[in-house]
C-alpha cells in the first residue's frame, strides 16, 4: 500500500508496512518503538513503524523512499481471509487514535465518543446495506470496522481518565 512510484527520494510523510530500515542512533536519540502500538498476543493494533516516523520527521530528521529496496515477507493464509481485514481495520482504527489522541475539536460527546462518529459509522453501514457491487460493499464494511476501532478507543480513553 505504501507505493511512491519508482523514483527514490526524499519522504515527507511516514512510511508503513514491512520494507523500511532505520538507522540505529535514531533510535538511540528518539526512542523505540511505543509498546502501545506494535504486534502483541491477540492484537491487530499496529502503526509502531509509521508513529516512529512520524516523531523523526517532526524532530527534523530525514527519510528516505527507496523502490529498489526488496523484502519477501511471507503471508500467513489466515491474513488472506476477510475475517483477518475486518480485525485489522479494527485494530487500525484503535491505533489511529492512540498515535494521533482523542478528538478533542468536537464540541458534542457521548461517553468520550464525538457525535460525529456515531454519524459517519451509520452511513457506512448505509452504504454496506444498499450496495450490490461486492468490491464496494466490503470496503464499506472495513470502514464501518474502522470506525468501531475509532469508537471504542475513544470510549476506552475516556474511562481511564
Amino acid at each position: 500500500m505504501f507505493d511512491l512510484g519508482a523514483e527514490p527520494g526524499e519522504l515527507n510523510e511516514p512510511p508503513f508496512g514491512t520494507n523500511m530500515a532505520f538507522r540505529k542512533q535514531m533510535f538511540s536519540k528518539h526512542g523505540g518503538f511505543r509498546t502501545d502500538l506494535g504486534p502483541q498476543p491477540g492484537s491487530e493494533i499496529r502503526s509502531e513503524d509509521s508513529e516512529f516516523g512520524s516523531r523523526l520527521l517532526a524532530a527534523g530528521e530525514h527519510l528516505w523512499y527507496q523502490p529498489s529496496a526488496v523484502v519477501y515477507h511471507a503471508v500467513p493464509e489466515n491474513r488472506t481471509r476477510r475475517e483477518y481485514f475486518q480485525t485489522w481495520w479494527f485494530g487500525k482504527g484503535r491505533a489511529d487514535v492512540r498515535e494521533m489522541g482523542t478528538e478533542k475539536n468536537s464540541k458534542w460527546h457521548v461517553a468520550g465518543v464525538p457525535l460525529f462518529l456515531f454519524r459517519r459509522i451509520v452511513m457506512w453501514t448505509l452504504r454496506f446495506a444498499f450496495c450490490a457491487h461486492e468490491p464496494q460493499r466490503f470496503s464499506s464494511k472495513l470502514k464501518i470496522y474502522w470506525l468501531a476501532g475509532i469508537i471504542l478507543e475513544h470510549y476506552k480513553q475516556a474511562q481511564s481518565t
